[in-house]
């Protein structure tokens, strides 16, 4: 596929018309995102329709425009359930999709990934940010509060969940997504992985658990031969840890930079509450968050990806001024705009044809 979707000489050609485009659409999404905290779609159908004359500029080839639709539908799927499942925003995910059409296939020289070669956007604007934040965060706790998550994460219940959790659900994916002809090596084996582990989870009303173990069982019938080997029980065992750092200890650590207590008169509308809160006989009470909860079941306000809605601020006042709540404030997450680093990634990206890191390592080595 990377052979018939780039040519030297086109990329050359096509580059400035994509950056005269590229540039002052990042600014202003990115300039919208800070100061509104929204992307506004008339920015993105201006993006889309400038990628349909991008793509046709590169080439009119129907192959090639044939790979651009399947690159655009599964970024479109992806853009979906990373708002559906609140990874991000509406407005992120939209942006996600917009870049992604806008870039033609031929820039991805480096890391090309079948069927979705924009994946590499999602790589090169995810792990500086994470590498930035992480540093950030290291530095602004102490010792003592990093023991404490690092107990709270790394023990025998969290390791022996996420070991079972990989063992049978690793394996089915890996089966599924090579059937489909879609890469699971590199960084996007994890990416993928995660993504459906947290749908099943949280969404698809699966005990995840007993699926798990049903899985585990299978791949001990059907795979025994692939386990012999030394060289996956160390891979395996590099997994858990990889996993456990950044679904479990990262996000806990995250809170101390994340995380800001608000009295509720101060709530606004779209901040994301990282407390649920819940009837207790005549009055509520705040409780520990979950984005399983059903609000069905007596919550006022649970996990949503669009953030505390005016109602919800309504009626919480109200209930203060009633004087039916236990508590004067609620933990709230300090959300960062997202635009910029989407913007600094597909410039990444289109500058270092395709994998940031993959061009690095060619130019070294």
């Amino acid at each position: 596929m990377q052979d018939r979707c780039r040519t030297d000489k086109m990329v050359l050609n096509v580059i400035p018309l994509l950056l005269a485009f590229l540039i002052p659409f990042g600014i202003i999404t990115s300039f919208h995102d800070i100061r509104y905290g929204k992307i506004r779609n008339k920015h993105i159908l201006v993006a889309l329709l400038y990628g349909i004359f991008i793509n046709l500029a590169y080439s009119f080839n129907l192959s090639y425009l044939g790979f651009v639709a399947v690159n655009a539908s599964i970024a479109l799927m992806v853009s979906f359930l990373a708002w559906y499942l609140t990874f991000c925003t509406a407005g992120d995910s939209k942006l996600f999709f917009a870049y992604s059409f806008l870039v033609p296939l031929g820039i991805y020289e480096y890391g090309f990934i079948n069927y979705f070669p924009s994946a590499t956007i999602i790589i090169n604007t995810l792990l500086p940010a994470f590498a930035y934040f992480f540093i950030r965060l290291m530095q602004i706790t102490d010792m003592e509060e990093k023991k404490e998550i690092f107990k709270k994460t790394v023990n025998f219940k969290s390791l022996s969940g996420i070991a079972i959790l990989l063992f049978g659900f690793y394996w089915g994916i890996f089966n599924i997504m090579g059937t489909l002809g879609i890469s699971m090596t590199g960084f996007m084996g994890p990416i993928i992985a995660i993504l459906a582990i947290y749908y099943l989870a949280k969404r698809s009303g699966i005990d995840i658990t007993k699926a798990a173990i049903i899985l585990c069982i299978l791949r001990l019938i059907f795979d025994y031969q692939g386990l012999m080997s030394v060289s996956f029980w160390v891979s395996f065992a590099a997994m858990i840890t990889m996993f456990t750092f950044l679904v479990n200890f990262v996000p806990e650590l995250g809170r101390f930079m994340f995380s800001q207590e608000k009295k509720i008169s101060e709530l606004r509308e779209h901040m994301m509450p990282q407390e649920a809160i819940a009837r207790k006989g005549k009055k509520y009470v705040k409780v520990p968050l979950s984005k399983t909860v059903d609000a069905g079941n007596g919550f006022l306000v649970d996990y949503k990806a669009s953030g505390l809605t005016k109602d919800d601020i309504y009626t919480l006042k109200q209930l203060r001024k009633d004087k039916r709540l236990d508590f004067e404030t609620i933990i709230v997450h300090q959300t960062i705009p997202f635009a910029p680093l989407m913007f600094a990634g597909v410039l990444l990206t289109v500058l270092m044809s395709g994998n940031a890191y993959g061009f690095i390592y060619n130019y070294l080595f």
